[in-house]
C-alpha cells in the first residue's frame, strides 16, 4: 500500500510539474503503474523528427527524439512507437524512483525542451 501511494504522489508530483515547467509536454496520468508516457509531439515537431528519423538511421521519429534527448538533457528515455501506433509522438517513463532524482530528470528534460 505504502509503494502505490509513493507512485500515485509521483505522478501527481510529475504531473504539476510539467504543467508548470514544461506545458510544450503533454502528460496523461496513468492509474496503478509505475510507468508512464509524455507526450512530446510539438517539441518532435520543433525539433524536425520526421523528417530526420530516417537520414539518421532511426526505426521511427521517437528513436530519432531518444537520441536527442540523451544528447541534450542526459535522460533516456523508451520511445512511444515501441509499444503499439497510440504511442506516436510520446515517449515512456519509469516513475519508480526518489522525488530527487525524478526532479533532476525532469529538469534536465525542461532545460532541453525549453530551448528548442
Amino acid at each position: 500500500e505504502q509503494a502505490n501511494a509513493y507512485m500515485d504522489e509521483n505522478h501527481s508530483f510529475i504531473e504539476n510539474y510539467i504543467k508548470q515547467n514544461i506545458p510544450s509536454v503533454g502528460y496523461t496520468r496513468n492509474e496503478g503503474t509505475y510507468m508512464t508516457f509524455l507526450d512530446f509531439t510539438k517539441t518532435m515537431a520543433s525539433i524536425g523528427a520526421e523528417e530526420q528519423y530516417k537520414s539518421h538511421d532511426k526505426a521511427s521519429p521517437e528513436h530519432y527524439f531518444q537520441d536527442w534527448l540523451v544528447h541534450n538533457s542526459g535522460v533516456y528515455l523508451n520511445p512511444g512507437a515501441d509499444y503499439g501506433a497510440g504511442g506516436a509522438g510520446h515517449m515512456r517513463m519509469n516513475i519508480a524512483s526518489s522525488r530527487l532524482v525524478i526532479s533532476d530528470v525532469l529538469d534536465a528534460m525542461a532545460d532541453a525542451v525549453n530551448n528548442v
